[in-house]
């Protein structure tokens, strides 16, 4: 097995706190989301999987990610409309 290492430019810490919850769910053996200096403005993620590709990993964490901003964003919303009826 070997680290891999995926470059996405134009973000920041915040996506990669949320990335390395679903990365660990998603089986990776060693994962690392790093903004390497502050004036950097690309995410730098290492990846070592036993039984998919890293990039594979990668793609599903974000899927998984997604999805769980999405239900926050509707759980917000749904509290917004509770809080406007009372």
């Amino acid at each position: 097995m070997t680290i891999e290492k995926i470059v996405i430019p134009d973000q920041c810490h915040t996506l990669g706190c949320l990335l390395k919850h679903h990365l660990e769910d998603n089986g990776c053996s060693f994962s690392a989301c790093i903004v390497p200096h502050i004036e950097d403005s690309s995410l730098h993620i290492s990846i070592e999987h036993e039984s998919m590709s890293p990039k594979t990993c990668l793609l599903t964490s974000l899927r998984d990610a997604r999805e769980e901003v999405k239900l926050l964003l509707d759980s917000l919303n749904s509290y917004k409309i509770h809080k406007s009826l009372q």
